[in-house]
């Protein structure tokens, strides 16, 4: 085996599945699924593997909403670079945390998203963005809202998280993990934090879409009868770009993850407003596994902010994806904790997205198997080197075998000696050798045996990813990438022309396996 990532679509972009049960399936008012012929693909190794040990996966959008055809490159282009610098990050071996902020810059910076440069304006003209990170190993949370002045408040989020792990403040007092309006901005500057004017902030289509926007809220003003304002087309048809909140999820190479999301928010907000985007549950979550949970999972969303914020779509989406059938319980969540969702029952239509992951790793797995990788190593040298001629012979063979991790073809016949002799002196032994394999093993196939050196300490492990976005909006623009792929691939995942927007749903997703190598 060599190191590498295999990736299995569930669907090829933009394409749905016949089945409810089955990934890509498309669910319009609890009615029958569609139908269309497809099939779930296959594909083998990556392009141009990754000479590099360390490894990850990234799945990042570029929003819930419309993206129209002729924007499509731009939208796809935005989400490829996103995956480009976070995977460049995972291949170096940073955390989690740290590149899901580099993705989440990186979509800030594309003037075509609506996050950081060319946000939506609100009613007086400003830029007012809002964004949050979740670190899955810490389970810390933290976010700013309705903050003017900075290009990327995604690094004000996360210097927030970073400096509330640093414990409390002078006199005891409790540092914050939520920041809004001025005083976000405040402290970011006293943090060091670099500023931006409002107009380096706007671009030519975000004021545009202002104008324009501006002209209609006047005219509609204009109707004295307040029934008649609120029933007018002019106030209805206030313009909303074709793109939306941005974020990504993360995976490194020790199985942690990370979720993050940025937003300028709806067009025409008002001052202050704030959407899911800096709200805890709502517009991203990161859980590792831990006693409750299997997987280790994270999210994050996009849509209608007040609709996401009174449904906690990432925390609900999160918790599904400890259900043994990830796609269907995703479908059943945006359907019955959205869709028709007991809060939501004034709103004819909900309008959401989410990007969702889960994999088979955690931080204590991974520190416990790296530690006893190296012990096992080391007393395996240590009984070749205590003993020499026919008595070495004799005696190292069976302990290479019994000690070593990578000896997974005998699990079976140890595991039986080791129930049968729970007393003996090398019961503690086996018994350690049989947790470490049995975990390693547990899905990736048998190693060959070879000669291991203690200085070496050369292992394999394997990593099953699932990952998943669903909409209810026109369409949802994603991209994703392993850190054993040679490019990532990208897709807007629309919904059928016959489907209802925001009472349908659309699913598409595959499922990663990441070989990794250490030493």
């Amino acid at each position: 085996m060599v190191p590498g990532s295999v990736l299995e679509d569930y669907l090829d972009p933009g394409s749905m599945m016949e089945d409810r049960a089955d990934p890509g399936s498309v669910m319009e008012d609890r009615g029958p699924p569609h139908h269309l012929d497809n099939q779930p693909t296959e594909h083998g190794g990556s392009d141009n593997p990754s000479k590099n040990k360390a490894q990850g996966f990234v799945l990042v959008h570029a929003g819930a909403g419309f993206h129209s055809e002729s924007k499509a490159k731009e939208y796809k282009t935005a989400c490829r670079k996103a995956c480009i610098k976070a995977v460049a990050e995972l291949r170096e071996g940073v955390c989690a945390l740290s590149a899901v902020t580099t993705a989440l810059v990186e979509l800030e910076n594309s003037p075509i998203t609506n996050a950081g440069t060319g946000s939506n304006l609100n009613i007086e003209g400003q830029t007012e963005c809002d964004a949050s990170v979740m670190d899955g190993r810490t389970l810390n949370f933290a976010a700013v809202g309705a903050l003017q002045g900075i290009k990327n408040p995604i690094l004000v989020a996360r210097k927030i998280l970073l400096e509330s792990e640093k414990g409390k403040l002078p006199a005891g007092r409790v540092p914050p993990c939520f920041l809004v309006g001025d005083g976000a901005y405040k402290w970011a500057m006293a943090q060091g934090m670099a500023s931006s004017t409002a107009a380096a902030l706007t671009t030519r289509q975000s004021m545009a879409s202002f104008k324009k926007n501006k002209r209609k809220v006047e005219l509609a003003g204009q109707l004295q009868n307040p029934q008649k304002r609120r029933s007018s087309n002019l106030t209805s048809d206030i313009y909303q770009p074709p793109m939306d909140t941005v974020g990504a999820v993360i995976l490194d190479s020790c199985g942690q993850v990370a979720a993050a999301v940025s937003s300028g928010g709806l067009a025409m907000k008002h001052p202050g407003r704030i959407g899911q985007a800096a709200v805890y549950g709502c517009g991203c979550w990161a859980e590792r596994a831990n006693g409750t949970n299997a997987f280790s999972s994270a999210s994050s969303t996009s849509g209608c902010g007040e609709q996401l914020v009174r449904t906690m779509l990432a925390r609900e989406c999160t918790c599904a994806m400890q259900k043994e059938d990830a796609h269907q319980a995703i479908l059943e969540t945006m359907q019955n904790k959205f869709i028709y969702s007991p809060f939501l029952t004034a709103d004819d239509s909900v309008l959401g997205g989410v990007i969702v992951l889960r994999c088979q790793e955690s931080s204590e797995n991974c520190e416990f198997r790296s530690g006893s990788r190296a012990f096992m190593d080391r007393l395996w040298w240590l009984c070749s080197a205590l003993l020499s001629g026919s008595s070495r012979q004799q005696f190292c063979t069976p302990v290479a075998l019994l000690v070593h991790p990578h000896a997974s073809f005998l699990l079976g016949p140890v595991q039986a000696w080791f129930e049968a002799c729970p007393t003996c002196w090398w019961s503690p032994l086996i018994g350690y050798w049989l947790l470490e394999s049995s975990s390693i093993f547990q899905n990736d196939p048998p190693q060959p045996m070879g000669h291991y050196p203690f200085w070496k300490n050369q292992y394999f492990s394997h990593v099953r990813l699932e990952f998943l976005w669903a909409h209810s909006t026109d369409s949802m623009c994603v991209g994703y990438m392993s850190t054993q792929d040679g490019k990532p691939k990208t897709s807007i995942s629309r919904l059928p022309p016959e489907a209802s927007t925001g009472r349908s749903v659309a699913i598409e997703g595959g499922v990663c396996h990441l070989y990794n190598q250490s030493t």
